[in-house]
């Protein structure tokens, strides 16, 4: 008996079939891998033309726009971890505070920093200064405050990631 194709006359090679199947494989992978290399070739030709993580280019009104909204929400989330501790009394609570930002100069203009020449991980801003951006950092309790006592704020910041990090104590007014 002699194998034959579905309304066809022909009779079925499988061999045929199966090198039909495997230049068809064959021409696929020539494609996907053609597409990879593009792909590839543009990946690392934004890379090398990348002078720096800033991000994507925003008008200075939206940078400004987004820095106040940072910084509200900034103020927010740190006032919400004050919270009553028995150490408030003595040393202290810390609080810390992470976020994202879309650009590197929303980051600079939230904390009214210029941009430096010599790249920095962590540094330390007067608490004046940071409550400058963030408004009064006071919550109250039962009887009394908390505010932020400690006399800096740090500042951490990942250039690379376009995140940043910032802590302080906490405690009695």
């Amino acid at each position: 008996m002699v194998n034959k194709r579905r309304g066809s006359s022909e009779p079925l090679d499988p061999i045929a079939g199966i090198t039909v199947k495997k230049q068809h494989l064959q021409q696929a992978y020539k494609d996907v891998s053609t597409k990879f290399a593009a792909v590839r070739r543009e990946l690392d030709y934004e890379v090398t033309n990348k002078t720096t993580a800033a991000g994507p280019k925003i008008s200075n009104e939206q940078i400004r726009s987004k820095a106040n909204k940072l910084a509200n929400m900034m103020e927010s989330e740190i006032m919400k971890q004050m919270k009553w501790q028995p150490s408030c009394k003595t040393k202290g609570k810390r609080w810390t505070y992470s976020a994202m930002v879309p650009n590197a100069e929303v980051f600079f203009k939230l904390f009214n920093l210029g941009e430096e020449k010599k790249a920095w991980k962590q540094k330390k801003i007067p608490l004046e200064q940071f409550e400058s951006v963030t408004g009064e950092l006071r919550t109250s309790i039962r009887y009394g405050y908390l505010v932020v006592t400690s006399k800096d704020v740090t500042v951490h910041w990942n250039r690379e990631e376009l995140s940043f990090s910032v802590s302080g104590l906490y405690g009695l007014a």
